[in-house]
C-alpha cells in the first residue's frame, strides 16, 4: 500500500526527466551555483509535476472516479510551486517577469495534453523550447552574467532536447513513418554544424546524437534501450557543455 501510494506522485514519463534535467544542469554549473539554485531545481520540478497531474485530474473529471487519484499530488506539488515560486521572487523579482517566458510554449503544450494530443510532434517542440530556455535562467540565478554563455547555453540545450523529441518520436510513435527518421536525421545533420561553430568541443556530443539518429530507429529496439541511450547521449551533452563554457 505504501509502495502504491508513492508511486501515486510519481509519472510514468521517463524521457520528461531528460528535459527537465539537461537544462538545469548545465545552466547552474556553468555558473556558480548556491542554495538558490536547489530552489530553483524544486520550483522547477514542481512546475512540471503539479501541471502533469493537474492535466490528468482535469480530464478524468467526467469519469466514475472523478479524477481523485490525481487531484493529492496535484495540490501537493502545486503548494510546492507556489512556496518556492514566491520565495525565489522574493529574493529576486525579475524572475517573475523571466517565468514568463515559460507561459507561450507550456500553453501550447498544456493545451495539445487538454486535447488528448500531448504526443504530437508541436507538443513536443512546445515542451523541449521550454525546457530549454531553463538553461539560461539557472545560469542567471546561478550568478552568471555573461550574456554569451548564456546565449550558448540555451542553444546548446534547445537543440539537444529538440533532436530528443524528433528521434524518439520516429523511432517509437513514427517508426515507421520515413518521413519522420529523415527530418529526424537533417535536424540533427544540422544542430551538429550548428554547435561546432561555437566549438569544435561539442562535435563530440552532437556526433553521438546523429549517429544514434541515424542507426537506432532501424535496430527495432524497445523503449528502454532507447532510453538507455537517451542516458548516454544526455551526460555526453551536460559534460562537454560545462567543458565549453
Amino acid at each position: 500500500m505504501h509502495n502504491r501510494k508513492v508511486a501515486q506522485f510519481i509519472p510514468p514519463e521517463h524521457g520528461a526527466w531528460a528535459l527537465l534535467l539537461v537544462p538545469y544542469l548545465v545552466g547552474t554549473f556553468a555558473g556558480d551555483p548556491s542554495g538558490w539554485s536547489l530552489v530553483l531545481l524544486v520550483a522547477w520540478l514542481a512546475a512540471y509535476l503539479s501541471s502533469y497531474y493537474a492535466i490528468h485530474w482535469w480530464k478524468s473529471r467526467h469519469l466514475r472516479h472523478g479524477g481523485r487519484r490525481f487531484r493529492p499530488p496535484a495540490l501537493t506539488y502545486g503548494a510546492v510551486l507556489a512556496m518556492t515560486g514566491v520565495a525565489l521572487v522574493w529574493w529576486r523579482p525579475w524572475l517573475l517577469g523571466a517565468a514568463l517566458m515559460f507561459v507561450p510554449f507550456e500553453a501550447v503544450a498544456a493545451t495539445l495534453a487538454l486535447r488528448g494530443n500531448e504526443r504530437s510532434w508541436v507538443a513536443g517542440v512546445s515542451s523541449a523550447t521550454a525546457a530549454g530556455l531553463m538553461a539560461p535562467l539557472a545560469y542567471w540565478v546561478a550568478s552568471g552574467d555573461q550574456l554569451g554563455v548564456a546565449a550558448e547555453l540555451l542553444t546548446v540545450a534547445w537543440l539537444a532536447l529538440v533532436g530528443s523529441v524528433l528521434h524518439v518520436k520516429s523511432t517509437i510513435r513514427e517508426r515507421n513513418n520515413v518521413r519522420a527518421r529523415w527530418a529526424s536525421i537533417a535536424f540533427h545533420a544540422a544542430a551538429l554544424l550548428i554547435v561546432v561553430t561555437i566549438d569544435p568541443l561539442y562535435a563530440v556530443p552532437f556526433g553521438f546524437l546523429l549517429a544514434r539518429a541515424v542507426a537506432v530507429p532501424q535496430r527495432g529496439w524497445r523503449p528502454g534501450r532507447i532510453g538507455a541511450v537517451e542516458i548516454i547521449g544526455s551526460g555526453l551533452v551536460v559534460t562537454v557543455t560545462l567543458l565549453a563554457t
